[in-house]
């Protein structure tokens, strides 16, 4: 079931970077941040989660995908917004990220800064 606004299923062709951004062109690959969450079970966990992060500075939208648990951020134009207020946001909807990946690297930990 598709969520209102832009949390909702994601398409694999968003998490391969295939998706149309405006104008029909892909978002840059470094725009995207992907967050996994292995006890995101379903389209409420997925809600909640996007509700906390598409509060964070820097934050364009949010896509998830149930099946993958996993939580995309776009960044808005020129942002990157901080990958420990991405983490903490997820752990503000009571979920436990294990792996953040984006343009400011790689973490399976809270992220320092």
């Amino acid at each position: 079931m598709m969520l209102k606004n832009v949390c909702g299923l994601l398409a694999v062709a968003v998490g391969l970077g295939l998706a149309g951004g405006a104008g029909g062109q892909p978002p840059a690959k470094e725009a995207w941040t992907a967050i996994t969450i292995p006890e995101m079970h379903c389209a409420n966990c997925a809600k909640k989660v996007c509700t906390e992060i598409e509060k964070q500075t820097g934050v364009a939208k949010t896509q998830t995908d149930v099946k993958t648990k996993t939580v995309y951020v776009l960044a808005k134009d020129g942002a990157v917004p901080s990958p420990k207020s991405l983490w903490e946001a997820v752990e503000k909807a009571d979920e436990v990220p294990t792996k953040l990946v984006g343009p400011s690297g790689t973490f399976t930990a809270k992220p320092k800064s």
